[in-house]
């Protein structure tokens, strides 16, 4: 195999920009392969340094790492998730307890947001976290509306008709979760609709 002579100007340009160009980039600037150029950086004596690049990308990472997941960090600042994960690695980035309870409780309610409006909306949920508030105060206020308790959408309280028979046991489970009852009659006649 032939051997590459160097130029002067080549030499001087492998030794200004190898420790921040990849060896790709240069290599293929050069016309010459990854080999022969990782052998003459040897026999110049020139190490890799820091890429500036990564340290403009490491600082991006730096700033979002104590407000942000690794997700949330490869999204907003286009880096791969892999090379976020890396980064933190190399920087020996540690997040405190509270700063870790602080994201997963707000990614939670981002998500649990996000799921109640696709029920609203009558829309398939896309994880399996439960958006329902208090299962058994809905459950309660439905069977109590199928009881003949006139219930108003939105509202903790029920209304009972003067001759209906009341139901005691489910008043009382329902006085312990927040709904209170009322005779219909103290209400305007045209709210009185089961909603």
């Amino acid at each position: 195999m032939k051997r590459k002579n160097w130029t002067e100007a080549e030499t001087t340009y492998l030794m200004e920009n190898y420790p921040a160009i990849s060896d790709t980039v240069m290599a293929a600037r050069l016309g010459v392969s990854r080999r022969t150029l990782s052998n003459k950086a040897h026999e110049l004596g020139l190490d890799k340094g820091i890429n500036p690049e990564w340290l403009e990308r490491a600082e991006k990472v730096r700033g979002l790492y104590s407000s942000r997941s690794y997700t949330e960090i490869a999204l907003e600042t286009g880096i791969p998730l892999r090379s976020v994960a890396r980064i933190i690695s190399k920087l020996g980035l540690n997040r405190s307890k509270r700063e870790e309870n602080r994201i997963r409780s707000r990614i939670r309610r981002n998500i649990t947001d996000r799921e109640k409006r696709r029920v609203i909306f009558g829309l398939a949920p896309l994880t399996r976290i439960k958006v329902v508030t208090n299962k058994h105060r809905i459950k309660l206020r439905h069977a109590l509306k199928k009881a003949g308790y006139i219930v108003q959408r939105g509202q903790n309280v029920m209304y009972y008709h003067p001759e209906m028979e009341r139901d005691h046991r489910r008043e009382n489970a329902g006085r312990s979760v927040g709904l209170s009852f009322e005779l219909w009659e103290t209400i305007d006649n045209k709210l009185c609709v089961n909603l």
